[in-house]
Formats: structure tokens, C-alpha cells, sequence
């Protein structure tokens, strides 16, 4: 509460009549109220709906502007109605005065398609990945680039020169990156014929893309305890005839 008066107080100093006009500055004043009965704050007044604003955006974007209240009403109503449609819902034939909804095959085709589910508003689940899936995913990556599996590495983009010519993809050695230093580094060794690139993200379990830098939670094979560790990326590296190593 003192963080929330103390903004208060710089709000008056600025504007005082901003908390007569604003609802927001009122709001504040209830916070201890809220958390008391709603819990923490983050999963309750995150205003996810102002997001919807860039929708409304784009439907007065795309017509005429000779009546922008008219046609976001129309665009939104037509969103809306094709939702109804694709999960299945009656609507009413005016030709024939009968109800009638969509065969199975409609809502099976959105089913398979994770892109048109998040259009529809439809969960994704979660794929999980196994083991097997996740070594597979591993020996597959190649150092033209990366695939979306988990496991894969994104290499380091090609320089050019003055001419705009690509250069040749600098290689390195085993001996000098940063994971000879790490305790399974021997596991790791393909012998000096292995050439080794740069990676420049790679992507996690969650499908997330991971740079050098970022903070990860990583299981250690030599970890006793079944617990996550958190980790530093600190370098990436890749190579055509080996699985991609990460020096946490």
C-alpha cells in the first residue's frame, strides 16, 4: 500500500484533477481490499483486454472510414459468428426455417490445426516429449540451421563483406570453446575431424527459443536429485556429425 500511495501522492503533485477523472488512480486506493479477496493481483487486473484494442485497430484500418463504429461492429460480429460456426454451434437457415450446424469433418479439420485453434479461441495442448523423441530430435539437427524440435540449434548468421558476398562459416575447435570445461566434456568429444559452429538460440522443451545469455532450467545426467537446475546459457555450439552441446 505505501508503493500505491506514493503514486498517488506524485499523481496529485502532477495533475490532481487525474484522480477525480481517472479510474485507475481510484482503484488503487483498494488494492489491499482486492488482494485480500482475490489473491495475487497479476492474475486478476492484468487488463488482458486491451489487447483486444489492436483488433479494433485493424477492423477501421481495413474499410472505408466512412463509418468506423459501423464496421468494427459488423467485423467483430462476423468473427464471432464464424467461432459459433467452427465449434459446432446451430444457427438458423432463413431459407428453409430449419436449424442446422456444421458436420463433424469442420470442427476434426480445426482440430489438427494448432494455428486455427488459437484463431478459434480452442486450448492447445501441450505436447509432451519423450526421451527417445528428444535424442531423435538431437542426432537430426544439422548445421544448415535449425528444426522447431526441441533440442535444436539455430546457427549463427553468415557474415557478409563489403561486396555483400557471404563468408564462410567460421568453425571452431573442440579445445577452444567453453565446453571442454564442463564435466561430461569427454562424453561429448567426436574426435578432432568434427568440425563445431555457433549456435545462435536454441529451442527448449516448452518450444521456447533460448539465446546465449538467457536463464533456463536444465536436468543434470549427473545430478542425483530429480530436481530442475537454473542455468546460464553461455555458448552454443552444433556440428553436422554430433548431437548440439549446451555449456550452462
Amino acid at each position: 500500500m505505501i508503493a500505491a500511495e506514493n503514486v498517488l501522492d506524485i499523481a496529485a503533485l502532477v495533475d490532481l484533477s487525474k484522480i477525480v477523472a481517472k479510474m485507475k488512480y481510484h482503484l488503487l486506493a483498494h488494492l489491499k481490499d482486492d488482494i485480500i479477496r482475490f489473491g495475487p493481483l497479476v492474475g486478476v487486473a492484468s487488463e488482458v483486454f486491451e489487447s483486444f484494442n489492436a483488433i479494433f485497430r485493424y477492423c477501421s484500418i481495413y474499410s472505408n472510414h466512412l463509418a468506423p463504429s459501423r464496421d468494427i461492429a459488423r467485423q467483430l460480429s462476423g468473427q464471432e459468428a464464424l467461432k459459433r460456426i467452427l465449434s459446432g454451434g446451430w444457427w438458423l437457415n432463413r431459407g428453409s426455417g430449419n436449424w442446422v450446424r456444421p458436420g463433424p469433418s469442420v470442427q476434426a479439420f480445426v482440430k489438427g490445426n494448432d494455428v486455427l485453434k488459437s484463431l478459434v479461441g480452442w486450448p492447445t495442448a501441450e505436447k509432451s516429449v519423450s526421451g527417445e523423441c528428444m535424442k531423435q530430435s538431437l542426432l537430426s539437427t544439422r548445421a544448415t540451421g535449425t528444426d522447431a524440435n526441441p533440442g535444436s540449434i539455430q546457427l549463427m548468421p553468415v557474415k557478409r563483406n563489403e561486396n555483400r558476398t557471404k563468408q564462410p562459416r567460421k568453425a571452431v575447435a573442440w579445445k577452444d570453446t567453453l565446453a571442454i570445461s564442463a564435466i561430461n566434456s569427454q562424453d561429448m568429444y567426436a574426435g578432432l575431424d568434427v568440425v563445431w559452429y555457433h549456435g545462435k538460440l536454441v529451442i527448449s522443451k516448452a518450444n521456447d527459443k533460448c539465446t546465449m545469455g538467457a536463464w533456463v532450467f536444465a536436468h543434470s545426467p549427473y545430478s542425483v536429485s530429480s530436481d530442475s537446475l537454473q542455468c546460464l546459457v553461455t555458448q552454443l555450439i552444433t556440428s553436422q556429425r554430433h548431437p548440439p552441446f549446451y555449456h550452462q
